[in-house]
């Protein structure tokens, strides 16, 4: 009988246990992602050639807690010029993933398909030499504007096809999720993503 009784209490505790590391499991996982970390996945063509529909992200977002802040610094968290993001802009109903172009108080302009900040001729690495950058609804061709403090001005990879900053105007920093980091699908394209590389002419 005290046999049978053990075995109860064993099983018992053991059960205890198993619930008690689920919960843990589980609180730490809503911490991620509430927090930490956020699925994202493409869709359309705005970002081509570099990202496709189906592709599978990870937003790191701390950077939207951190950016601008002395320790989001430290990590490189600070939102930069050609950081990939995700954008939650209120009344759009849906995420749109961009790449920030122009940074707070910075000029920008689009002259001659090209993009022009501070006068200076951005040389973009991460779009298709052929591509052509015209303005749009917001910000016009030949017409210069300065981006608000804690505004940024971003840019689908893909100009052509793309729904951003020169139709739907500036993007306050609040409405960044955070900066993608991580590919994890298709799996020939498994990675890490950095900043988009650029230059000035």
């Amino acid at each position: 009988m005290d046999n049978e009784v053990q075995t109860k209490n064993s099983f018992k505790e053991s059960l205890i246990d198993f619930l008690q590391s689920v919960a843990i499991a589980l609180a730490f996982s809503a911490f991620l992602f509430i927090v930490v970390l956020q699925p994202n996945e493409v869709e359309g063509s705005s970002m081509l050639p570099n990202y496709t529909t189906g592709d599978r992200l990870y937003t790191n977002k701390l950077a939207h807690w951190l950016n601008g802040t002395p320790l989001g610094q430290t990590l490189d968290f600070n939102y930069k010029r050609g950081d990939v993001v995700v954008v939650d802009k209120p009344g759009l109903g849906l995420s749109l993933i961009k790449r920030i172009i122009g940074l707070p108080g910075e000029r920008i302009e689009l002259k001659n398909g090209k993009v022009f900040i501070n006068g200076e001729e951005l040389i973009e690495e991460y779009v298709a030499s052929d591509v052509l950058t015209y303005g749009g609804t917001f910000l016009k061709d030949n017409e210069e504007v300065v981006i608000p403090e804690n505004h940024y001005f971003v840019m689908g990879d893909n100009r052509r096809v793309s729904n951003d900053s020169r139709y739907i105007g500036f993007i306050d920093q609040q409405w960044i999720s955070g900066k993608i980091f991580l590919r994890i699908w298709p799996l020939d394209k498994f990675g890490l993503i950095g900043s988009g590389e650029y230059s000035f002419e």
